[in-house]
């Protein structure tokens, strides 16, 4: 029975001599070695056409397919000159829209707001006018 308990003592003794000290997990964090700092080198920036180039580039198109359906006319020529006329309705509804939220955000670039002559309005608003005009 000795000879069986002497191995079993020793690996007691040997695996708490080999293991590490344990203490708060901030004493034990790992220390990573300072990466190189690898300054992504900037692409060369895209050329974008000029506002006014991709605008007149646009209404050329346009130009083109509506003069395309009207001599050759077929499906093909009229979609092509549909879908271009479907793209400017739809940015004239953006405008309006970016427009509109303007208006809400800077109240102070509706002219109506300024110069308003609605009914109720109109007495304050000549008075007001008035007023400024002998100034």
């Amino acid at each position: 029975m000795n000879k069986a308990l002497l191995p079993l003592l020793l690996c007691c003794f040997i695996f708490p001599a080999s293991g590490k000290d344990a203490g708060w997990q901030w004493y034990n964090e790992k220390i990573n070695p300072k990466e190189k700092e690898n300054k992504p080198v900037p692409a060369a920036p895209r050329q974008e056409p000029d506002i006014m180039q991709k605008l007149a580039a646009l209404q050329t198109a346009t130009k083109r397919a509506l003069y395309e359906a009207i001599l050759y006319p077929g499906v093909d020529n009229f979609v092509k000159y549909f879908r271009l006329q479907n793209y400017w309705t739809q940015q004239a509804g953006l405008f309006t829209m970016s427009a509109k939220k303007a208006m809400l955000a800077h109240p102070e670039l509706d002219y109506n707001l300024q110069y308003s002559h609605y009914n109720g309005t109109v007495r304050n608003q000549l008075a007001a006018d008035q007023a400024q005009q002998r100034q």
